[in-house]
C-alpha cells in the first residue's frame, strides 16, 4: 500500500527514510529477506523509471569506534530519469556519516533538471530524537547529525559545481559554490527534507531557517501543520516532518493533512505512523544560473521550455513533482499536473 501510495502521486524526486534492511532484531548477515523493505521500494521505483540512491551504512556498538555492524534502517532517495540525472563528478552520491552511536542516517544525491539544466542538491535526514540519558531532553547529538548532512551539502555543492555548470559571465573564484549557507550555493537550488524529530520551535529547526532555507508548509499555510506524526507508545503528538527549500525554490502549494486528525497512526488510510507531505514548487533560477544574471523570471517561462515545477515529499515517499503543466494555477487539472491528493 505504502508503494501504491507514492507512485500514484506520479512524483519525480521520493524521498524515504526509515526503510528497513531486515527484519527487527534479525542478523545483519541473515539469507533470509523477510523484513527488507528497501528490495521492495527499490524494486518497484526503478520498475516505474526512477533511479534510486540507498546507502548501506554502518554504525558505532563501541566507543572506541573499532565494533561496527550494518545499521538496519536506511533512507531512500529516487528520482524520475525522464526529468532528473545525476549530477557529474565523484561528490553526486554521498552517505552522511553521522557520527557517535546514531543509529539515524542522511544521504546527499546532487541532480540536475533535464529542462533547465538547473542543479538540485538535495538531502534525505532522518535525525535522532532529541533525548539524552534518563530521558532528558537533549538535542545535542541530533545538532551533530544536522550539521553534519549540512557539512555534506556544502561539500557536494563544491564537488559538482565546477563539473556540471556551463560558463558564466561571473567572475566569482572556485570557492563561489561553498557558501556558508546552504541557500546560496550559486548556480543551484537546495532541498532538505524527512523525519528530523525536531518540533518547530527546536534549534534544529532554527537552524536550517538560518540557513537561509524555508519550510514549504510554513511558507504555504503561514504556519506548520498540526501534526506529522502520532507515536501513541509515547503518547506523542506533533510535528516532525518537514520539506526545506532555498529561495531558488517557490512553493506553489501543499498536500493538506487530514482534519480533524486521526486518532492512531498506522491506520487504514496511512500505513506509516506519519502522514505523508508532498508540495509542488515552481523553479527559479539563481543570479549566477546563467548569463541572465538578474533575469528572476521563473525557468518555465524562459525559452526553451524548463522546469516548472513541483517537489515535494513524503514519510513514506516524499515526493517531489517537477511538472510539464502550462497552466500553473493552483485549479490546474491536467494529467502532468494534477493536484495533491
Amino acid at each position: 500500500k505504502a508503494i501504491a501510495r507514492v507512485l500514484e502521486m506520479q512524483p519525480h524526486l521520493v524521498f524515504l527514510q526509515e526503510v528497513q534492511l531486515r527484519a527487527k532484531g534479525g542478523e545483519p548477515a541473515a539469507s533470509d529477506v523477510r523484513g527488507d523493505h528497501s528490495r521492495l521500494f527499490a524494486e518497484a521505483l526503478r520498475a516505474a523509471g526512477f533511479a534510486v540512491y540507498l546507502p548501506e551504512q554502518t554504525v558505532e556498538s563501541r566507543s572506541d569506534g573499532r565494533d561496527r555492524r550494518p545499521a538496519a534502517m536506511s533512507v531512500l532517495t529516487a528520482w524520475a530519469k525522464s526529468r532528473l540525472r545525476l549530477a557529474e563528478g565523484e561528490g553526486a552520491l554521498r552517505a552522511v556519516e553521522m557520527g557517535g552511536f546514531s543509529h539515524k542516517s542522511a544521504a546527499v544525491v546532487a541532480l540536475v533538471e533535464l529542462r533547465s539544466n538547473l542543479r538540485i542538491n538535495t538531502a534525505n535526514v532522518h535525525l535522532s530524537v532529541p533525548l539524552g540519558k534518563g530521558g532528558m531532553q537533549d538535542d545535542r547529538q541530533q545538532l551533530r547529525e544536522l550539521e553534519a548532512a549540512i557539512t555534506c551539502l556544502r561539500a557536494t555543492a563544491l564537488a559538482t559545481h565546477s563539473v556540471d555548470k556551463k560558463p558564466t559571465t561571473s567572475n566569482a573564484g572556485p570557492g563561489a559554490a561553498l557558501s556558508s549557507r546552504l541557500a546560496e550555493a550559486a548556480g543551484a537550488v537546495t532541498l532538505l527534507a524527512g523525519d528530523l524529530n525536531a518540533l518547530p520551535a527546536s534549534a534544529a529547526y532554527r537552524q536550517l531557517c538560518a540557513q537561509g532555507m524555508t519550510s514549504a508548509y510554513a511558507a504555504a499555510l503561514r504556519a506548520e501543520p498540526e501534526y506529522t506524526t502520532i507515536n501513541e507508545a509515547f503518547g506523542f503528538v506533533g510535528t516532525v516532518d518537514y520539506i526545506f527549500a532555498s529561495p531558488g525554490m517557490r512553493v506553489k502549494r501543499v498536500l493538506g493533512l487530514r482534519s480533524p486528525r486521526p486518532q492512531a497512526l498506522p491506520s487504514a488510510a496511512c500505513p506509516s505512523d506519519h502522514e505523508p507531505l508532498a508540495a509542488d514548487f515552481e523553479l527559479w533560477c539563481t543570479r549566477a544560473e546563467s548569463a541572465n544574471a538578474g533575469d528572476r523570471t521563473p525557468v518555465s517561462e524562459r525559452r526553451p521550455a524548463a522546469a516548472e515545477g513541483g517537489a515535494g515529499m513524503d514519510k513514506m515517499g516524499k515526493r517531489r513533482k517537477l511538472g510539464g503543466c502550462s497552466e500553473p494555477g493552483s485549479e490546474c487539472d491536467c494529467q502532468t499536473h494534477a493536484p495533491p491528493r
